[in-house]
């Protein structure tokens, strides 16, 4: 009881804690930290784009053309590996792209792997027709079964020539484009594979590149802001981890597992999240367990009760709630005293907990008291395990100082009929009187 209401006061303590850091302002400490750690880099680079610019403009075409000529092969070899053989039209319906034996028509994976790979969006086309894109409209749908310009058709798919376009309007953006023409195995041209990309993010691209020192020098800073945003990204979620845990546990939720990314790690914030686990073992032991056997306490075996409650409601699995009681207890601690009585309960504690480990749960009651719950088990059923579990008990020798005592249990059984824990005791405890008062050492239904 004690326990309990422990309990209930730091709950109440908790929830004016999150009241009053609710009302303030959260500051951001992932922003914080990674801004004051990438700003200065991100500012020497932005420095080094004002004056590379220009110096740089001539070399962007050469650069946006390689690149894409790059992207479109390797967009080309792509299907070939995936896909071996020809292309042809499905002579059925007409309306079906085959390549080799595999029907290719609804296949946007290879060309949305290239665009997400190289930030740039991928086409195939199919005779003039675009079958393959990562272009959409304004409301997102993918622009499939249009034709290109007719200058390009010419070019590239009649001619059979590749083609490099520095500025395409497309869609509401300016791009570059590189066009190459894909064909069979007999060298027909068949279609046309095209790779563009936004001449405005090329243009922010060239902005930050000079020379190619400096160039290099550009990159390599933005690979160490690139690091260090990943490094303190890292941190933050650790943080936010043990963050979102220790909430928990504020809330009374004692039985959530820590991420063990946080336990495995070998810094201060492993140390931290494994001395919080241990925290809230200890607090599970102080509000969850009965300090004496180390067995659930009322509180905590009501909570899994419950469970087994509702999981009979929804699955008709039958359930069985037992109460235990060691005979003649208080001649024990009157003749030997509370300690030996105290090493009684522990040994049958250990004893019941043992045998209910993977049929049910078992708690202290209060005194020399069990409730034990029995998942899955009819009332038939709990009976012949507890008589089983009797004939354990008085075969057990409890060694204390130099004596050798011996005990018997008597337990009532009831059967979950009712979702009213309340009931379901009173039910099983007015067996288990009837029991002490009929003979002790047995098990009533």
């Amino acid at each position: 009881m004690l326990s309990i209401v422990t309990l209930g006061n730091f709950k109440k303590r908790v929830k004016w804690g999150k009241r009053h850091m609710r009302s303030k302002k959260r500051s951001k400490l992932s922003q914080s930290i990674q801004a004051v750690a990438i700003l200065p880099v991100l500012l020497f680079s932005i420095i080094i784009a004002i004056f590379a610019a220009r110096l740089f403009e001539k070399e962007m075409n050469i650069e946006a053309e390689e690149e894409l000529s790059a992207l479109c092969t390797n967009l080309s070899t792509m299907y070939d590996i995936k896909y071996p053989g020809d292309y042809r039209l499905d002579t059925g319906d007409g309306t079906k792209i085959y390549k080799g034996d595999t029907d290719i028509t609804s296949d946007l994976s290879l060309v949305n792997a290239v665009a997400q790979s190289a930030d740039c969006d991928a086409t195939f086309f199919y005779s003039d027709t675009r079958i393959h894109t990562t272009f959409t409209d304004n409301k997102g749908k993918l622009i499939i079964g249009t034709g290109a310009a007719e200058d390009i058709i010419e070019k590239v798919y009649k001619a059979g020539e590749t083609a490099f376009y520095r500025d395409i309007y497309l869609y509401g953006d300016s791009y570059y484009v590189y066009y190459m023409p894909i064909k069979n195995s007999d060298d027909e041209v068949v279609g046309m594979m095209s790779v563009a990309k936004s001449k405005e993010r090329l243009s922010s691209v060239t902005n930050k590149t000079i020379i190619p020192l400096v160039a290099a020098c550009f990159l390599l800073a933005a690979f160490v802001a690139f690091l260090i945003h990943l490094y303190f990204r890292g941190i933050i979620k650790v943080l936010e981890t043990i963050r979102q845990f220790v909430t928990n546990i504020s809330s009374g939720n004692l039985n959530l597992e820590l991420d063990g990314s946080v336990t495995q790690r070998s810094d201060e914030l492993g140390d931290i999240g494994r001395s919080i686990v241990n925290m809230q073992s200890s607090l599970r032991d102080i509000f969850e367990k009965d300090p004496l056997t180390k067995l659930d306490n009322r509180r905590s075996c009501y909570r899994k009760i419950n469970n087994i409650i509702n999981k009979a409601k929804v699955s008709e699995i039958p359930y069985s709630i037992a109460i235990g009681d060691i005979d003649f207890f208080k001649k024990v601690n009157d003749t030997y005293g509370h300690a030996c009585g105290d090493e009684v309960l522990k040994v049958v504690a250990k004893k019941l907990q043992s045998h209910m480990k993977k049929i049910g749960c078992v708690a202290r009651w209060g005194g020399e008291e069990f409730l034990l719950a029995f998942d899955h088990f009819c009332a038939e059923e709990a009976k012949e395990s507890l008589e089983e579990f009797l004939e354990v008990i008085r075969g057990t020798v409890i060694k204390f100082d130099d004596l050798d005592i011996k005990v018997t249990m008597t337990f009532g059984i009831t059967e979950g009929d009712s979702d009213d824990i309340v009931t379901l005791v009173r039910e099983a405890d007015e067996k288990l009187y009837y029991g002490k008062e009929n003979g002790r050492t047995r098990v009533v239904l």
